[in-house]
């Protein structure tokens, strides 16, 4: 009987103990408080050139975010990407909209070699889709693949000076360099007028930038050179060699004369710097905390 009791009684002494135990850790290890991220006063934003698509994304998103917190964001428009690099390394402007195959390009300091625009630590903040991108001619040229391009005049963005996307393509075709003419653009809207005027040949274009939905309208139109990856891998491959990072796919987004030819894709997303504070966006641009989702 004495032992009985005894049992009962140190049975009850060890539960005691644990609960006790647990409320001096529970005193110790307060339950973690999720910290609510203040949105800043003013918000700038880089954004590429206002002929392009990608503009017209950064205007939608970034009205949406002001009326939801608060915050006066300013964009500022810059098609040469080499200074929109400049000014992002710089720390002047929060975030710009950029493809992943050139920020591989400019990590790789193709270009870029230079103490003010050179490679920096990049952050992905928002991946925004698939971009599809090309090569553009004009709709009665007679050029129809990339082994056509002997001989022709290459239309390149002086702000390239690399001009590693015409020179991959030339690759695709079994072209040198010193077999084409090469003709500076200043800009997209330049390049346009280049093909339609018939002063240049061949140019890199995105299918849904609205200077081709007009050129599509003029008299003599446009057309694609097509990019079949499945059909051409040792051309695909000789591409990739000087452009690395893209995949090939049929167009899923532009002007009707690029819907479903065989073109570059890519992953487009918004960047940052990595000194910048890691954020989560939810759904509701107020609701923001702290946490690692930039990567």
């Amino acid at each position: 009987m004495k032992n009985r009791v005894l049992l009962i009684f140190l049975a009850v002494v060890l539960v005691v103990s644990t609960v006790a135990f647990a409320a001096c850790k529970a005193e110790e290890e307060p339950p973690v408080v999720e910290e609510v991220w203040e949105w800043p006063d003013k918000l700038s934003v880089l954004a590429i050139g206002p002929t392009g698509s990608a503009y017209g994304a950064t205007v939608a998103w970034t009205a949406e975010l002001q009326k939801e917190t608060g915050t006066t964001i300013r964009i500022v428009s810059v098609e040469n990407q080499r200074e929109r690099y400049r000014y992002m390394k710089g720390g002047l402007f929060f975030t710009t909209a950029e493809r992943f195959p050139d920020s591989l390009i400019r990590a790789q300091g193709e270009g870029f070699a230079y103490r003010d625009a050179g490679p920096w630590q990049q952050r992905i903040i928002w991946p925004t889709g698939v971009a599809n991108s090309g090569y553009v001619v004009r709709g009665d040229s007679d050029i129809n693949t990339p082994y056509d391009l002997k001989g022709k005049r290459i239309a390149f963005l002086v702000w390239d000076p690399t001009k590693l996307s015409m020179k991959a393509l030339l690759a695709w075709g079994n072209v040198s360099e010193d077999e084409v003419e090469w003709v500076p653009a200043a800009g997209i809207e330049a390049t346009q007028t280049l093909i339609l005027e018939g002063r240049a040949d061949v140019t890199f274009a995105f299918p849904n930038n609205p200077v081709w939905f007009e050129a599509e309208a003029a008299p003599n139109g446009i057309k694609w050179l097509e990019l079949n990856s499945d059909t051409e891998r040792e051309a695909a491959n000789r591409y990739l060699e000087i452009r690395p990072g893209y995949v090939f796919g049929p167009c899923i987004a532009g002007v009707p004369s690029s819907l479903g030819k065989w073109m570059l894709t890519s992953v487009a997303a918004y960047l940052t710097r990595a000194e910048t504070d890691t954020v989560r966006w939810s759904p509701k641009f107020g609701q923001v905390v702290k946490s690692g989702f930039c990567s």
